[in-house]
């Protein structure tokens, strides 16, 4: 699946955007995670063996028989059956093959298969490695839910069973039998795609020719993703409990694998913003990392209709158990930047200070700063611009438990905020301790342009105390806005991040596990929406395949499984965005309102709140923005 990508001038460097290809990767390989995987051949049980012409899983006198047929022309085959019918591949069957494959009933011999012939860029790989000194190895092993993990995984996963021991053939042997109980229940299409996705492995893991040995020491699973790197296989218990090691969690990574690569492969043209490029992110109590971006200018942008953020967060060393314990926030920000004039006074430091203003000690001078709204970046002399003013959340995700994630979420009203073009800051933010590599870029589509360019945006409600006095002091402090809309608007959206934190501060952890309402009114009722959150709580909500296939995080060491009040560990935030342009006046001023309600999975309003039991614990809040997004 090849595709081209546009690209654009930043910060005076031509980013070369790499074109994603299915070709087996010539390498530089490696052992370690996101290294490229080399080639390798593995002696497999349930490979076909040249002459089992009616795959069968053994050469037998009725493989000849259908040999010496087709030889002779009175047997037709199709394309697989004649290709194991050619035993010495001269693309001819004839006498030659009749013999040899006589001979191979004579020998019990296994097959083999080869990673780079097989290698077609739409598969990926997983290995079951059977090391009893290894945690978690030996409960995968005998892990009894064998039917569940074929039913669960996606059609273009295999599977390789490996073992450790001297023992490994009959180890491999017996797991073998197990699943060919279980494929002797399904179709003949079934049983086919699985014997050929299904691997088992007679050969002790240390005695492997090829780098697998050391890859697969020490770990009790091991992938190799659609994008040929080496994946680390996540925890495989029950997070609701964490208890037990469960086979059929391995279907999570290849779910996960091919999210990744549909993600990442995009064959539709655009441009690229490279804004953070592996930035070591080394993390802190509200730490925030910033770059300037030179945007081309608004002429340029006015031709784009959609934008993505494609973010990369692995940790250091690309290890699983270099990445944060918890759950944290991560906010990415565009500055719109704003002009400022520094006022100076003649006053010693001690009156200065009791003024509110500031003191330059290396000069001794009293000053104070001054913002100006009408005075644009170009009128601005440049040493009075600060970058680093009025900034705003475009971007969301939801770190995952001790895993790295990798996500692409459409972000187009925030189009908005990057209209005027020129150079603008960008920020990122997680609060807590996370450690993290740092890759974050921005994707402009061309398309028809039927609704006018976002151009404009006006801030609305930012999130608040959670439990600061209940529901009416939190509506309290959000009070209905006036906003004037222009004439000229062509479209005009709603659009807002919500989501619910803080844990052990309230009843029921309801911040986060709790379903909250969020009511929103357009001119005094002309039209109403709400947002709400119905899944918070769920055991299983984040951990269902089609949350995996969304782009959740498989396999967390942490409680992934939770659904959450608007989110999951390990995902993005999709922004939510309401059409509100029928219900406005251009020209005039209009007014929204909104207000919030603790409410029932079944969306029905409580008429009282969760109380506080915890006033120093991580405390309860909604971490809220939102916008008025204008198009011309």
């Amino acid at each position: 699946m090849n595709y081209k990508v546009k690209t654009l001038l930043i910060l005076v460097l031509l980013i070369n955007i790499p074109v994603y290809s299915q070709e087996f990767s010539p390498g530089p390989y490696g052992t370690h995670y996101y290294d490229t995987a080399g080639p390798f051949q593995l002696v497999d049980i349930n490979s076909q063996v040249l002459g089992d012409i009616n795959y069968d899983g053994v050469t037998d006198a009725l493989d000849v028989i259908w040999s010496n047929r087709v030889s002779t022309g009175d047997l037709d085959l199709t394309e697989e059956q004649f290709n194991m019918a050619d035993v010495n591949q001269d693309s001819v069957i004839d006498e030659l093959d009749v013999v040899g494959t006589v001979n191979r009933t004579q020998f019990a011999e296994f097959g083999t298969w080869n990673f780079e012939e097989e290698w077609n860029g739409e598969e990926s790989y997983i290995f079951i490695h059977y090391s009893p000194s290894v945690n978690y190895s030996t409960p995968l092993w005998i892990s009894g839910e064998r039917e569940a993990l074929l039913n669960n995984s996606p059609m273009n996963v295999h599977y390789f069973f490996l073992s450790s021991r001297e023992s490994a053939l009959e180890d491999v042997t017996t797991v073998m039998g197990f699943y060919d109980e279980i494929l002797s229940t399904m179709s003949e299409e079934l049983q086919t795609h699985w014997k050929k996705h299904l691997h088992f492995v007679p050969t002790p893991v240390d005695s492997l020719n090829s780098w697998l040995s050391e890859a697969l020491s020490g770990n009790y699973a091991l992938g190799i993703d659609r994008f040929q790197k080496l994946k680390e296989i996540g925890y495989l218990g029950n997070p609701n409990g964490f208890t037990g090691t469960y086979v059929n969690y391995l279907a999570h990574e290849a779910h996960y694998y091919n999210y990744v690569w549909d993600a990442i492969t995009e064959e539709e043209e655009y441009y690229e913003l490279t804004v953070f490029d592996s930035t070591l992110y080394s993390g802190g109590w509200s730490p925030t990392t910033s770059t300037l971006v030179e945007l081309p200018d608004s002429d340029f942008l006015s031709s784009f209709t959609r934008m993505e953020i494609e973010a990369h967060l692995p940790c250091n060393g690309y290890l699983d158990s270099s990445c944060d314990d918890y759950d944290r926030i991560g906010h990415f920000y565009v500055c719109q930047g704003q002009c400022y004039e520094t006022i100076y006074y003649p006053l010693e430091e001690e009156p200065c200070l009791e003024a509110g203003y500031s003191w330059d000690s290396e000069n001794e001078l009293c000053y104070s700063i001054e913002y100006l709204d009408d005075v644009s970046q170009e009128e601005c002399p440049e040493e009075s611009w600060n970058y680093n003013q009025r900034c705003h959340e475009i971007a969301r995700w939801i770190t995952p438990f001790d895993r790295q994630p990798t996500s692409v979420t459409d972000i187009t009203p925030y189009m908005a905020m990057l209209s005027s073009g020129g150079t603008k800051m960008f920020k990122f933010m997680i609060g807590g301790w996370p450690n993290r590599i740092l890759t974050i870029k921005l994707r402009l589509f061309e398309g028809e342009n039927q609704d006018g360019m976002r151009q404009e945006f006006i801030p609305m409600w930012t999130g608040g105390g959670f439990y600061s006095g209940g529901v009416p002091v939190y509506n309290n402090n959000h009070e209905p806005i006036i906003f004037s809309i222009p004439e000229d608007a062509v479209k005009v959206e709603f659009s807002t991040y919500i989501t619910g934190h803080g844990w052990g501060s309230d009843t029921g952890n309801c911040a986060e596990f709790c379903n909250t309402r969020h009511f929103f009114s357009v001119n005094g009722g002309v039209y109403n929406f709400d947002k709400s959150h119905p899944t918070a709580g769920g055991n299983t909500t984040c951990m269902q395949t089609d949350q995996i296939a969304g782009g959740v995080i498989p396999n967390q060491w942490g409680t992934w499984g939770y659904g959450r009040q608007g989110w999951c560990p390990g995902l993005d935030v999709e922004p939510y965005v309401v059409d509100i342009t029928e219900y406005l006046i251009p020209g005039e001023e209009n007014v929204m309102e909104y207000e919030i309600c603790w409410a029932s999975s079944s969306n029905q309003c409580y008429d009282y709140w969760p109380t506080i039991t915890d006033p120093g614990g991580y405390l309860a809040n909604i971490s809220m923005t939102s916008f008025i997004i204008i198009s011309r």
